[in-house]
Order: structure tokens, then C-alpha cells, then sequence
């Protein structure tokens, strides 16, 4: 219970320290202008790259070694594909692919498998 009681001072403190006027302005007020965000995010990134830097490969590093030999090389496709992204229109809409038309045989054919597998 007095974890409770002590926790409650804390914020207490903390309330009052950001709604008290000093200089005819609070805390919380000074801090809402704009630089504060730009120094808190600052901070944030230097600790990120602090970490980054802590963490790198520098007690594991990658392989140098070449590939074998025997090693499959990736085989290059029949089509070339036309365009990596999809055209898009000034909508936000994304054009589809023509559908692929079947020749009569061919939808005889399925026509004809779908009957019997019924």
C-alpha cells in the first residue's frame, strides 16, 4: 500500500511541476512548442544509432568465402516480365491483366470434365 501512496506523490510532483506558472508560463507550455519535438526526436535517433553501433557485425562477420563450385545459378526466366509495378491511374485504380481466353477445344474440354466429375 505504500508503493500506492508513494507512486501517487510521484505524479503528483510531476503535475505540478509541469502546470506551475514559472515566468508567467507553465512547463507544459514551454515544452508544447515545436523544437522540443524536434530535440526529443533527435535524442531518440542519437540512442538508436548508439545501440546500432553497439550491435554490429563486428564480433560476427559474414562469410567471404565464394560459391562452390557445383552451386546452381539461377536459371533466367522464359518472359521477361513486362513492368515490375503495376500501372496505376490518376484514381488510385490498378489495371488488371487481360484475361487468358480459352480456345473452344479447350472449353469443350473443361466443360466436359466438369459434367462428369459431378
Amino acid at each position: 500500500m505504500k508503493w500506492l501512496l508513494g507512486f501517487m506523490l510521484l505524479v503528483a510532483l510531476v503535475v505540478g511541476a509541469l502546470l506551475v506558472p514559472i515566468q508567467g508560463k507553465s512547463l507544459y507550455a514551454r515544452g508544447a512548442v515545436r523544437e522540443v519535438a524536434h530535440f526529443v526526436a533527435h535524442g531518440l535517433r542519437a540512442g538508436w544509432d548508439a545501440i546500432a553501433a553497439a550491435s554490429s557485425n563486428k564480433d560476427h562477420p559474414q562469410s567471404t568465402r565464394a560459391a562452390t563450385a557445383h552451386s546452381q545459378k539461377a536459371k533466367p526466366s522464359a518472359k521477361p516480365q513486362a513492368s515490375a509495378a503495376p500501372k496505376t491511374s490518376r484514381e488510385g485504380i490498378v489495371q488488371q491483366l487481360p484475361k487468358e481466353s480459352l480456345k473452344a477445344a479447350d472449353q469443350e474440354a473443361l466443360k466436359n470434365l466438369i459434367v462428369n466429375s459431378r
